[in-house]
């Protein structure tokens, strides 16, 4: 996925910032944490969820 992409969808998204904010807070805190493996395995589901709602 593309930043271009991602900002179109942000654009038109049906979810506030606030609720999208909410869905990459435990990603953000896995980070501060240092947790890099729990990171990446929710940004893997992250990014494989916004992949199949482009479907």
């Amino acid at each position: 996925m593309s930043l271009t992409r991602t900002r179109i969808n942000l654009l038109r998204a049906t979810v506030s910032l606030e609720e999208l904010a909410q869905l990459h807070q435990p990603i953000v805190d896995a980070l501060i944490c240092g947790d890099g493996k729990t990171a990446e395995q929710l940004l893997r589901k992250h990014l494989e969820a916004a992949q199949l709602s482009e479907c």
